[in-house]
């Protein structure tokens, strides 16, 4: 068994013939001869020395070795098909696409940069970035419409590999009339006696947030919902509400709207940013060498806030 060494036309005929559940509908599926699949299993068996197949009147039925056959068979020839694709994308002088899901606070704050210098370094390979909440992105990369996923931590990623990414501090945003304005920090629970203007609802620091006013036995209100951190900002600015945003995703618009940030005291404000993708093994080499840049952008940006 050690020395068999399978080809995989072979391995494709037999798995064409589990799946037809008869030699005869696999060789005309295949476009070839019963007797030359007949032969081409026969060969296997030989070499490996165990039956693969049992034959009936009603057709074919698999052994045990058979089964265990047809599992890694059709794991070679997925493959065989995906180095195929690749290879033929990169000799059409594409390089590669991938397709990345990243929240929003990502998009706002270190993704941007990242991507430019990626981009700038591999001109052949295009991202195709899409905007999701990190329960969706999650969602996204397990149901393989996308192929890797930037969210935060605190979402439940089982069966995902991980990379650590960011990290982001939430604040309070004020206008600086406010009278939190000036504190050099603010506990949550001093928070909830104003109103807040808050991002759409299904937003992981919405529910971050809504979980920790439980947890104080209070509740939050919500003067509004808007689309996006400058609308926000302008309701702040005019002081008819309160947010609690990432810091780097809004600090652009902190000049702009004349806004103070007071940092939140609680351990839960510090959230950690990270890279999911279902198996780094089985990404293709553009979608590996993206992870690879954004994992080396993430432990440079750590490094730099350690010195």
């Amino acid at each position: 068994m050690s020395s068999w060494r399978p080809d995989l036309y072979s391995l494709r005929l037999f798995v064409a013939v589990c799946e037809e559940g008869s030699i005869a509908r696999a060789a005309e599926r295949e476009s070839i001869t019963p007797s030359a699949i007949s032969r081409r299993i026969a060969e296997i068996e030989n070499h490996a020395r165990v039956q693969l197949l049992m034959r009936g009147g009603r057709g074919i039925r698999l052994t045990t070795a058979g089964e265990a056959l047809l599992h890694h068979a059709r794991h070679m020839l997925r493959i065989s098909e995906k180095m195929s694709a690749e290879l033929s994308e990169f000799a059409q002088g594409i390089g590669g696409r991938v397709r990345l899901s990243a929240n929003l606070s990502s998009i706002k704050e270190f993704l941007p940069s990242d991507l430019a210098v990626f981009l700038r370094t591999y001109r052949a390979i295009r991202v195709d970035v899409v905007e999701h909440v990190s329960s969706a992105t999650v969602e996204a990369v397990k149901g393989a419409f996308s192929d890797v996923g930037i969210c935060v931590d605190s979402i439940d990623t089982a069966d995902l590999q991980l990379l650590p990414y960011e990290t982001d501090n939430l604040v309070v945003v004020v206008s600086p009339t406010h009278p939190l304005a000036n504190r050099s920090g603010v506990e949550f629970a001093e928070t909830l006696d104003y109103e807040f203007v808050g991002l759409i609802p299904d937003a992981r620091i919405h529910s971050l947030l809504l979980g920790a006013a439980a947890r104080q036995g209070r509740t939050m209100t919500f003067r509004m919902h808007v689309a996006s951190f400058e609308v926000a900002s302008h309701v702040i600015a005019d002081d008819l509400a309160i947010g609690i945003f990432p810091h780097d995703a809004v600090k652009y618009l902190q000049e702009k709207f004349c806004l103070s940030f007071v940092p939140l005291k609680e351990e839960w404000a510090r959230r950690k940013i990270i890279l999911c993708m279902r198996d780094y093994d089985a990404l293709t080499t553009s979608a590996r060498m993206l992870v690879n840049h954004l994992s080396e952008c993430g432990e440079r940006r750590a490094l730099q806030k350690a010195g």
